[in-house]
């Protein structure tokens, strides 16, 4: 039996009350009297109805609140389009989304519930507290995102900024521009968030960064001028330990750029005659380098006196003048200078530190800068200077002015009025040379030597070469006539040794003297047997002869005659454009090493060596990409040189590796610094630091080739 239209919260009345349903007909009138049994009974039969509708509504609810579950997760959770596996820009707005597309799920799920209020309530009362909380989840996590896009971001534009100041790390203030970009995105990305103080040391710690790798640009570039120029701007940015190490750094990489100076002169001294540089090398034994102050250390004494009012022969923070001002600034940077601002400037004619302002020289942070008086009635001071200052980080004048006390102006406030500048950061010391020094500057001479040797060598090669062209197209032509042979040997008389060389070849065409008889009308050179050829050939073929010159004298040797020779050659230089494309491997090389034809014999000679052991362990040749890899090994640019420490090489035998290793690394020695790093030295007596990771991986990869 169902009661229709009942509800359960209408209970039914008797007594003076009629009983009624809450929305259909009456079912009875009267004042009550014998309804007490009717109304128990009926009670019971709705009792049970109660319980049945219940159950039937807890059941639908239940199934409503499942599917909502079902897919409120998938929403969430879909591992392609879930609102929280969206990451970092892709999260925005992901908490707006969420409300819309609950409301949409909701209004699928209402048709499963029944049409009476209590069960909607029910539901709606599940889903409110799961709404909230998975809305409370949605919205940290986008939060969540949102600084994580933030921060990927400002850590991109740092990089990007980073990497543009090592591009201009010659000129300091493009390099203090892109810190102070920097340090705008720091503050529009972070400020309201964190706050002012937790950017500037957000941006103390990135700015420590920028510079260290700017510096460290310049040193690998090997620009010590630049590095100077760092150091006196930013030097205040770095740890105290950074900066000693840039400063030791400094004077090393200048030590082993005078090295080098002194090498090249004691070479060319030499004529470039091994047995004569020991004798040459006997009067070298101290080595002049750069040193001096550093700006840095007088900037925050500059910084503490922005402000203190002119005061003519003042000294101190109750008033200055223009050359105490610059005296107490030099003072700081390490260096005493006279008190008055025309002694100042001769001070610096007397000890070579005076530039002029006629363009040559680009002043640096740390100079002082002489002003002269251009009134012609004042003629009294010296070359008329009579007002002093200095240059600073950002490449203005920072002065004691008359008018405005101590501060900074531009360079073209005084336009037309500056007459030089005193360089304070630089001074010449002269340091001796250690036993190790000395022997490394002597194997740097004979590297030198053995380079322009191998140059001239090239260059006679490519004359008698040019000659034998021209002697072979005589020969091709079936000219006998000695004269005209002649005729081509004269054009090369003014060089000596391309003249024995071509007259020499001359001899292999039309007999005579330099050669041996000739045979068969085809020279002076008997023909060797048609299986001599192939052996030739087949050494060729195996990367024996891995030179012109060392397969031209070895046919030379076994009495070929030049049309063989001719031929072989021309096999050879076809072997060498097929498989060692030497054209395309100089212009690389040169392109990553600069147009220096020493370096490159001497890269090449290596790589040929590299080569060999290849076809011998081989069988086959290597590909070009390893060849260049072979030429690279052999011609590494030193660098981080201020790294390296004063003890014993130790030989690269005892670190374990081979012949093969070290040869392909272009290293005859190294040691093991203790710091992380290792202190190579390459055949041509220079010394560089490489990172000890990457030292021993690269011996690892050419540790194969161990004996």
């Amino acid at each position: 039996m169902k009661a229709i239209g009942y509800q359960s919260n209408v209970g039914l009345k008797v007594g003076s009350t009629p009983a009624r349903q809450s929305t259909g007909p009456a079912i009875a009138y009267g004042d009550g009297s014998g309804y007490d049994a009717m109304a128990r009974g009926f009670g019971t039969v709705l009792s049970l109805v109660e319980k049945e509708r219940e159950e039937d509504m807890v059941a639908d609810v239940t199934a409503a609140k499942n599917e909502y579950d079902r897919r409120i997760s998938d929403l969430l959770y879909n591992e392609e389009n879930g609102l929280m596996h969206k990451k970092l820009a892709n999260a925005r707005g992901i908490g707006k989304t969420f409300e819309e597309e609950e409301q949409k799920i909701r209004a699928d799920i209402l048709p499963m519930l029944p049409k009476y209020e209590k069960a909607h309530i029910a539901f709606a009362n599940l889903a409110d507290k799961d709404s909230q909380r998975n809305f409370n989840t949605v919205r940290n996590y986008s939060l969540e995102q949102k600084k994580a896009y933030r921060d990927v971001n400002l850590t991109n534009s740092i990089n990007f900024k980073m990497e543009n100041a090592q591009h201009y790390y010659k000129d300091p203030s493009a390099v203090k521009e892109q810190l102070d970009a920097i340090y705008t995105d720091i503050r529009a990305n972070c400020e309201n968030e964190y706050g002012a103080e937790w950017c500037k040391s957000k941006f103390d710690e990135t700015e420590a960064k920028v510079v260290a790798s700017v510096v460290e640009t310049a040193y690998s570039n090997g620009d010590n001028d630049a590095v100077r120029s760092l150091i006196n701007v930013f030097g205040d940015r770095v740890p105290p330990s950074t900066l000693n190490r840039w400063r030791k750094g400094l004077v090393e990489s200048d030590k082993d750029e005078a090295m080098l100076t002194a090498e090249e002169q004691i070479a060319k001294e030499a004529n470039y005659d091994i047995t004569k540089i020991d004798a040459i090398l006997a009067n070298h034994d101290t080595i002049e380098i750069e040193e001096g102050g550093n700006y840095y250390k007088a900037k925050e004494y500059k910084d503490s006196m922005q402000g203190v009012r002119y005061k003519w022969g003042g000294n101190d923070e109750n008033g200055i003048d223009c050359s105490a001002y610059t005296q107490q600034l030099a003072h700081h940077m390490g260096v005493e200078i006279p008190r008055v601002a025309d002694a100042q400037c001769k001070w610096a004619e007397e000890n070579g530190r005076f530039r002029a302002n006629d363009g040559s020289y680009k002043p640096q942070a740390g100079d002082l800068v002489f002003i002269v008086n251009t009134d012609p009635k004042n003629k009294t001071a010296y070359k008329n200077v009579t007002h002093v200052g200095m240059v600073d980080e950002n490449g203005n004048i920072t002065q004691a002015g008359s008018s405005k006390g101590v501060g900074s102006v531009p360079m073209s406030t005084f336009a037309g009025k500056i007459i030089g500048y005193g360089t304070l950061g630089v001074t010449k010391k002269k340091i001796p040379l250690t036993a190790k020094e000395k022997q490394e500057q002597r194997n740097g001479v004979i590297a030198i030597c053995n380079q322009k040797k191998a140059i001239e060598n090239e260059r006679i090669r490519q004359r008698v070469d040019s000659a034998d062209d021209a002697m072979w197209e005589l020969h091709q032509s079936g000219v006998t006539d000695r004269g005209q042979f002649e005729a081509v040997a004269r054009r090369y008389a003014d060089d000596p040794e391309v003249y024995r060389q071509v007259k020499r070849r001359m001899a292999g065409y039309i007999g005579g003297s330099g050669g041996t008889g000739g045979s068969g009308g085809s020279g002076g050179y008997g023909k060797v047997s048609r299986d001599g050829m192939a052996m030739l050939k087949d050494a060729i073929d195996m990367g024996r002869f891995l030179s012109e010159d060392m397969l031209t004298d070895a046919l030379d040797a076994e009495g070929v005659s030049p049309a063989d020779r001719r031929s072989l050659v021309g096999y050879y230089r076809k072997m060498q454009k097929d498989t060692y494309d030497w054209v395309s491997l100089k212009a690389d090389f040169q392109r990553d090493y600069g147009n220096n034809n020493g370096l490159w014999l001497g890269a090449k000679a290596a790589a040929q060596d590299f080569i060999q052991d290849y076809v011998e362990k081989n069988g086959g040749t290597p590909s070009y990409s390893q060849i260049y890899d072979a030429l690279t090994k052999a011609a590494v640019k030193p660098q981080n040189s201020w790294w390296a420490s004063n003890s014993d090489l130790a030989d690269y035998e005892q670190m374990g590796l081979s012949n093969a290793a070290m040869r392909a690394m272009g290293i005859s020695n190294a040691r093991e610094n203790g710091d992380g790093t290792v202190t190579v030295t390459y055949p041509n007596g220079r010394t560089a630091i490489m990172d000890e990771d990457d030292f021993y991986k690269q011996a690892d990869r050419y540790g194969e080739e161990d004996e």
